[in-house]
């Protein structure tokens, strides 16, 4: 399924040309904050607290390594980022980790993650 496609009608389209500016940064690799690994500062709090596994939600997952951690900790996960080609690469990403992750492309700004209720963002 192509990342476009998980938006629902309700969701609205992320504005051309902000989305087309960080999917030039995808397309390029000009993406510094992304890490290829999942942040620590996640892995600490969700240790320390602990924070039980739920419905998660990852908004601005990039390329999806905090998603993935928090699925391999249990966590039902969702990622979305405003970036297709970033969206495109987490699920690649999930994939090769054998995870199942829902992603969508998603503009918070404009546009709800549908009906599901969360419970980690």
């Amino acid at each position: 399924m192509k990342p476009e496609a998980a938006m629902s009608s309700s969701q609205s389209k992320p504005s051309h040309s902000k989305q087309a500016r960080f999917n030039r940064l995808y397309e390029t690799g000009e993406t510094p904050w992304e890490l290829n690994r999942p942040d620590k500062s996640l892995i600490q709090w969700v240790r320390d607290w602990p924070i039980p596994p739920c419905k998660a939600l990852d908004i601005g997952c990039g390329t999806g390594f905090n998603a993935i951690w928090l699925s391999e900790q249990g966590f039902e996960v969702t990622g979305a980022d405003f970036s297709y080609l970033a969206v495109r690469q987490a699920e690649k990403n999930a994939t090769k980790a054998c995870r199942h992750i829902r992603f969508m492309v998603l503009d918070f700004l404009s546009g709800t993650a549908g009906d599901d209720t969360f419970m980690f963002l």
